[in-house]
This record gives C-alpha cells, structure tokens and sequence, in this order.
C-alpha cells in the first residue's frame, strides 16, 4: 500500500496499518442521520456518516465492473496478490473504454491504440502503524474534518448540513 493511501474497514476490522475503520458505538449510516433528521455532532460521526458515503461509492463501482466483466461475478482461484492485480486491470480497462469510448467487443482489435510495458517501480516497504497510532491518526482526520466542515456549514440550516455532510 503506497504511503499516505488507506483501505476502508469496515467494523469487523481493527485500527491498525493501512486500515480506516469507523468509531465504533457512534452513528454510521446515512439513513441513520437522515432518519433522526440531524446534522452530525460530533467528529465521530461526521467521520462515520463520510467514511459509509465512500464505501457505498465504492460497492457502486464495484457493481458496475461486475456487470461489465462477468468473470468477476465468480470466486477467483488465484492467490491474493493476482487477485489484486486483475481488479487493476479491470479498473484500468474500464477508464480506457469510458475515455475513448470504444464498445466493449471491440477492444481487442488491433488498431490505433499501442500498448506499454509500465517500468517496474521501486516501492519503498511501508512500516504497518501501531492500532494506538492509527487511533489517533483517525481522531485527527476526524477533527480537522469536523473542523472544516463547521467552518463551511457556519450560517446554514439544519435542513441543509444533512443533505451536505455526505
């Protein structure tokens, strides 16, 4: 995992690495927020209520690969790491065919486009972080992100900050 780059965990995951996980006991999904009509009210749960909208995009996304390459409807019979490297080209398939908008059958043609080798990078071995560490580097993207948005929200309705903090 590149530095500065973190997976989504849900519950079940603990705080630690490369993993974000959401305050546990804190409201967590939009409908909840929605539900109790109320703008969130702490940085625990405008991080909760930000970090379920981007794991909901996220599941969209994975939606849409799945129903343009079935294959991935299937378990796979691969290690983890080609596993990990198929999902790449999938994605990098998919912009390619949204960028120059070619039909799905016709991307195999030879033709116009030239395909390259990509270098081999170096990539430094990043340090996994302590759960105490990760902690509190939650609780500072939740505060500075608590802090930002009030200072946004400032003058606004109620109404509006629901709407908004997603």
């Amino acid at each position: 995992m590149p530095n500065g780059r973190y997976y989504l965990g849900d519950a079940g995951y603990v705080n630690t690495g490369n993993i974000l996980t959401p305050f546990r006991r804190t409201r967590y999904h939009l409908r909840e927020i929605i539900a109790a009509r109320d703008a969130p009210e702490t940085y625990q749960e405008l991080f909760n209520l930000r970090h379920s909208t981007l794991r909901n995009e996220i599941e969209r996304i994975f939606g849409v690969l799945k129903r343009r390459f079935l294959f991935l409807q299937t378990p796979m019979e691969y290690d983890l790491l080609t596993q990990s490297r198929i999902i790449f080209a999938v994605c990098g398939l998919h912009n390619f065919i949204r960028k120059h908008g070619v039909a799905d059958d016709d991307i195999f043609e030879a033709g116009e486009f030239e395909i390259n080798e990509p270098e081999e990078q170096n990539e430094d071995v990043v340090p996994l972080i302590t759960r105490q560490g990760m902690d509190t580097f939650r609780i500072q993207i939740a505060k500075d992100m608590f802090e930002q948005w009030q200072a946004y929200t400032g003058a606004r309705s109620r109404a509006d900050l629901i709407v908004e903090a997603g």
